[in-house]
């Protein structure tokens, strides 16, 4: 038979993240046979933790958060998992070891990853090796200062790694045989479980292919995916069939089915202590090929699955490591993930080719009631529709046929059946847009030939709207989006007008919290935005009197601008803004200075700061000529000594009071009122 899987995609990230312990594979150690550890794990386990770091990464992290990490924490997710058949006790190191080499030794492209890898165990080994005992111990976890390559996604860092089964290793008490996890100073708790499962001998479940990965297992298992659920802090339970090679699970905890037989059974959940007898259903289908059924509730460490229901996969026993051993069966292959790959009450799953039917009839926090039906499908050709959208249309050899809420089962002669999904189904504030069939025929209508039962799905995409509004201005990007969509939104971001007024955008409203003219929005769900607007107005400071050139500052509540005369500057403020204005009381342009007289509006008016906004606005600083300075024959100057000394008390004045903040135009009306 062929494999149906979903072919997952992962940002190269996540595919880094998901290697963890899968390279132990081309590793140049001396394994111990991988056999010996799949007999069965149970006791208590001495485990050593190491803690080295590089000549050139010192560490941050105290021993004592490695103890409660690896015995409170890991060992409490051990016990749990094994049913308490497992535990953990051991040392931490109570200093960090200084490796001989700095970090980039380890991490040298040049140099083989395997013989990177041994090289750094070796090394570790040796620097922690007449400090410890390394008899007392059947496995080590090896941290070291820095971060992990494949989290931090910087190839300059060391990637964790994990042996599969033990690994033999040269110390002063001779050669002993340990498994051996490797972790960067940082990981969570995640990465330790992955490691030490694969110390017991359990094999990575992703499938390598052409240089890339695929994960037919993602959420549902610590050995592919599921080690990472809660950002790793809270690592899911093994499977069934993981927890029956360790040996956590007994024969007379599995069910099974015969050929030509069907069977109810009650299942206790998966990830609860107790709870009933049965904890699996096995059924072989072939000498390697093997269903298994279990059920999944969001309880203890499996409270980070993606949701409760029913779990099928399929098992080929014998396959190598990298060529994906166990494929979970999606229920649902309209959506792009296994996150709901479970059967849910009332769902039901068939292999009309291996003529097995699993029907989950109903489901609680303690159990569920499944029945295995094997005695073959009957000769009338049943053809189930499913549609993730209630009540869609389907014609059927051109009959329009209603499902019942979210399925319909009808009853069809063998041979060829034409089928049409509705193109667009309008829902009350959204509609639905037609997929795909079976999650990948995009044809409508499709010809089916039925010769046994059959279950065919039809999957329809959300679309929602996406409504802007604005009084003013202009704004794009409003129309109907595909769920999970990310629409891009603008709005202008200023428009001036000939008469010294503006419209500035001021942020979004609505369904859209943003102040930036462009924003990002995820649809999920009908969407409105409204774009927001301030009106501002030009305050325009023109200079009379100055030699042209002559530059002048001023602050403008607060704001400190520069100018030259006669041109002058121009600031936009808020309408109804409250402005001040402060400009030099002197200036020194060609040998001359110049003594600011007054402020007016251009019809000579004096003008008295602040103003308030209420339209565009026109002063003129006016500006004259100051009588030359006395001197006295041959002392010094003493005006402009007593002109400097106040010019650097105002300086001062105008920084105690704070250049930009409001109060800086106290200090430059100082200046003016001073003439300076």
């Amino acid at each position: 038979m062929r494999w149906s899987i979903k072919s997952t995609h992962l940002p190269a990230l996540m595919l880094a993240l998901l290697a963890l312990g899968a390279v132990g594979q081309a590793m140049a150690f001396d394994w111990a046979p991988s056999g010996q550890s799949m007999k069965g794990v149970a006791g208590a386990k001495p485990v050593l933790v190491a803690l080295v770091k590089f000549l050139d990464v010192p560490n941050s992290l105290e021993p004592s958060h490695f103890r409660k990490l690896v015995f409170s924490d890991l060992n409490r997710y051990l016990m749990e998992v094994s049913y308490g058949k497992v535990s953990i006790f051991g040392d931490v190191t109570d200093k960090w070891f200084s490796l001989p080499k700095p970090l980039s030794s380890y991490t040298d492209p040049n140099v083989n990853r395997g013989m990177r890898q041994l090289r750094f165990v070796e090394d570790a080994v040796r620097a922690i090796d007449g400090s410890v005992n390394f008899t007392k111990y059947e496995f080590i976890i090896i941290v070291h200062s820095g971060r992990n390559s494949l989290i931090s996604g910087d190839q300059r860092d060391m990637e964790s790694f994990a042996s599969r089964g033990p690994y033999r290793i040269d110390t002063n008490e001779g050669r002993v045989s340990v498994g051996v996890t490797v972790v960067a100073e940082y990981d969570p708790l995640g990465p330790l479980a992955h490691g030490i499962l694969r110390n017991f001998g359990l094999e990575d479940l992703y499938l390598w292919r052409n240089g890339g990965i695929i994960d037919p297992v993602q959420e549902w298992d610590p050995m592919a995916h599921g080690y990472w659920a809660a950002d790793g802090g809270s690592p899911v339970h093994p499977c069934a069939w993981n927890k029956l090679k360790l040996g956590w699970i007994g024969d007379g905890e599995v069910a099974s089915v015969g050929d030509g037989e069907a069977s109810t059974f009650e299942l206790a959940p998966l990830g609860r202590p107790g709870g009933g007898p049965l904890r699996a259903i096995r059924i072989n289908v072939s000498r390697d090929l093997a269903l298994f059924i279990e059920y999944r509730t969001k309880a203890g460490f499996d409270s980070g699955i993606p949701v409760e229901g029913l779990l099928l996969y399929y098992v080929r026993e014998g396959l190598e490591e990298g060529y994906g051993p166990m494929r979970v069966i999606d229920s649902k292959p309209e959506t792009p993930t296994l996150n709901d790959a479970p059967l849910l009450p009332g769902e039901f799953f068939q292999n009309c080719s291996l003529g097995i039917t699993v029907f989950l009839l109903r489901s609680s926090e303690s159990g569920c009631t499944v029945k295995v039906d094997r005695t073959g499908l009957p000769p009338l050709a049943r053809l189930r529709i499913l549609a993730n959208v209630a009540n869609a249309t389907i014609e059927v050899d051109g009959k329009p046929v209603r499902l019942e809420g979210y399925s319909s089962t009808l009853i069809l002669p063998s041979g060829e059946h034409v089928l049409k999904a509705e193109p667009i189904i309008q829902l009350k504030a959204s509609r639905a847009v037609f997929a795909s069939w079976n999650g990948s025929s995009t044809a409508n209508p499709i010809s089916l030939t039925i010769r046994s039962d059959s279950c065919l799905s039809v999957a329809y995409k959300m679309h929602y709207p996406l409504k802007i509004r604005s009084e003013v201005g202009e704004v794009s990007g409003d129309g109907w989006y595909e769920e999970g969509a990310v629409a891009r939104i603008r709005a202008i971001a200023a428009r001036e007008f000939p008469n010294g007024t503006r419209i500035v955008f001021s942020g979004w409203s609505g369904d859209v919290r943003s102040s930036a003219a462009e924003a990002e929005v995820k649809i999920d769900s009908p969407k409105e935005a409204i774009a927001n607007w301030r009106r501002q107005y030009s305050l325009k400071v023109g200079f009379s009197g100055l030699p042209e050139g002559s530059r002048v500052r001023l602050f403008v509540n607060g704001r400190e601008e520069w100018a030259r005369a006669p041109e002058g500057a121009s600031v936009w403020l808020d309408a109804g803004e409250e402005a001040s204005l402060a400009v030099n009381g002197t200036i020194a342009a060609d040998g001359s200075r110049f003594e600011l007289v007054r402020i007016e509006d251009p019809k000579g008016k004096p003008v008295e700061f602040p103003i308030r906004l209420d339209g565009p606005r026109e002063v003129i600083a006016v500006y004259r000529k100051a009588p030359a300075l006395p001197m006295g024959g041959g002392g010094p100057d003493l005006g402009s000594l007593v002109e400097r000394l106040i010019r650097g008390f105002l300086e001062a004045l105008r920084r105690l009071l704070g250049d930009g903040t409001g109060k800086a135009g106290a200090a430059g009306t100082a200046c003016a009122a001073l003439g300076l």
